[in-house]
């Protein structure tokens, strides 16, 4: 049985929180019970299971104080996978993580003052991590050592991110993040007949060779998806999975899973 006190999250990495290791399937026998506290009988509670596989919605209906999901087949084909997930509530469009998904390596993390200081204190084998640091000025990025510290300057507009690889399934969770500014890279022309609509919304999201124009990304991802594009659908929902460059919204992010689903079984 879980109880919890209703709290939207303000955490738009909390879909990467908690950890398989420590989640047992066999307490659940089958059923994960949710008493969600102050919400009335009758009313819609759906509870999410993120992983790298997608996003699963699970809704039912509170009655006598209590909702009650079968996932224990979900979450042992996770754990068989060895797969990073987390399990959210979601009730009328807030959500509240249960269950935390942590990355693969162990971080200490001194945000504080002028600078920030990361240190990786453990960094498993299938696990790799990388930085990178740019100011308007200079830029800078590499792989990160086992207990070894860097220093990132906050004193100048900067942007930072800290990402770990998951080498055996090659995804990407993000450790830290924080964005100030955004510098042109290799700068391209936009009308290039050679660019593709898929890499020109790729280098537009991260301001990559140009001026970073989110609207303008998925203004394109949104009009190639709806003409049938499984890559450029597969784009949006890990966009609003991830919330890189926009709001986290795990709904959409499901939306737009479903439909690239849909497209490459039309497409085989």
């Amino acid at each position: 049985m879980v109880f919890f006190n209703p709290h939207p999250s303000t955490d738009e990495d909390d879909w990467r929180s908690g950890n398989t290791e420590s989640f047992d399937t066999n307490e659940l026998e089958g059923t994960l019970l949710v008493a969600p506290g102050c919400v009335p009988d009758g009313e819609s509670v759906s509870l999410i299971i993120r992983s790298p596989n997608g996003t699963e919605t699970i809704p039912d209906i509170v009655s006598d104080g209590v909702c009650s999901y079968a996932i224990y087949d979900q979450i042992q084909s996770l754990q068989r996978e060895q797969l990073p997930f987390g399990i959210d509530v979601r009730y009328k469009g807030d959500i509240f993580p249960l269950f935390k998904v942590k990355t693969l390596g162990k971080y200490d993390i001194d945000d504080q003052n002028n600078i920030v200081a990361i240190t990786p204190y453990y960094l498993p084998s299938n696990c790799r991590a990388r930085f990178e640091y740019n100011t308007a000025t200079k830029s800078d990025a590499g792989t990160m050592k086992l207990n070894k510290t860097v220093i990132f300057d906050k004193n100048v507009p900067s942007s930072i991110k800290v990402t770990e690889t998951n080498l055996d399934t090659n995804d990407d969770l993000i450790v830290f993040k924080k964005d100030d500014v955004r510098t042109r890279r290799h700068p391209i022309n936009l009308d290039d007949s050679r660019l593709t609509p898929l890499e020109k919304a790729d280098r537009l999201i991260e301001g990559n060779g140009c001026d970073q124009d989110v609207d303008e990304a998925l203004r394109i991802l949104r009009s190639l998806s709806e003409n049938g594009d499984s890559q450029a659908t597969l784009r949006l929902a890990r966009l609003y999975l991830t919330g890189l460059s926009v709001v986290t919204d795990l709904q959409k992010a499901s939306d737009y899973f479903t439909l690239y689903m849909e497209q490459k079984t039309a497409s085989n």
